[in-house]
């Protein structure tokens, strides 16, 4: 029985986050044990879902798992990738098909977001001193907002960052320039922003200019960006784990 994965990532309007998407996908595709590995989007991008599931059927699958290369359940997850699966079962009813989890909140995913801003910020010896920014896309689907507030603040209490608030590019408050105001005001000498983003792209490039136009006004204040989360053999490892569980 041959069986395949289809990753499935967001999308950008950013060609350069698409790429690392399928750098990604190439990347698994060299460790996985599945003989069919094929990539696929949701918005702004293509192939469509529809194109990536026929895609494995024309190479021969027979069992199919999708998995979401994403990092929280809100609506995408919890609504639009499920009905693809189930339209793409009408349509293809002798084939197999599994649905595994998204990433959040597997161990090394966590693991990784530690690795990210240990790289900013090096030791621990002044995280107390410091204020802790994890900044996501923003949803208002109220379990992907609660997740992000537990990540963060596991991520500041293990870490030992005097203080750790999630925020937010749009739809859910507090945006990020709000949280960095804040910060400011609360007299925190630095600011550690993590951008809690997979690919770079439109929103984790705005992230980076709004950094560096509060790091030029506010020369008092220190300010850290860790590194986005693509490129590390964790997130790799991650998702070859959803997919075992899917199976």
């Amino acid at each position: 029985m041959s069986s395949a994965v289809l990753l499935i990532g967001h999308g950008s309007r950013d060609p350069e986050g698409n790429q690392e998407f399928w750098q990604l996908v190439t990347r698994f595709q060299a460790t996985t044990p599945f003989p069919i590995v094929e990539g696929s989007f949701l918005e702004f991008a293509r192939p469509t879902i529809r194109d990536g599931i026929a895609c494995c059927v024309a190479r021969g699958a027979e069992t199919i798992t999708v998995v979401p290369g994403m990092l929280l359940a809100a609506g995408h997850v919890k609504r639009d990738i499920p009905r693809e699966v189930q339209e793409a079962h009408r349509s293809y009813p002798a084939i197999t098909f599994s649905l595994g989890k998204h990433l959040y909140p597997h161990p090394k995913l966590i693991e990784l977001c530690q690795v990210r801003i240990e790289e900013a910020s090096g030791g621990g010896e002044n995280r107390k001193d410091t204020l802790l920014l994890v900044v996501s896309r923003g949803s208002r689907h109220p379990g992907a907002q609660a997740d992000m507030q537990e990540l963060t603040h596991l991520l500041g209490t293990r870490m030992g960052f005097g203080q750790a608030i999630a925020c937010y590019l749009g739809v859910a408050s507090p945006r990020l320039p709000e949280a960095l105001t804040w910060g400011i005001g609360l007299g925190y000498p630095r600011i550690l922003v993590f951008p809690f983003l997979l690919f770079t792209g439109v929103l984790e490039k705005r992230v980076r200019q709004v950094v560096a136009t509060f790091a030029g006004q506010h020369a008092h204040v220190e300010f850290l960006l860790a590194p986005y989360l693509y490129g590390h053999p964790l997130l790799i490892e991650a998702l070859q784990e959803r997919v075992d569980e899917a199976g």
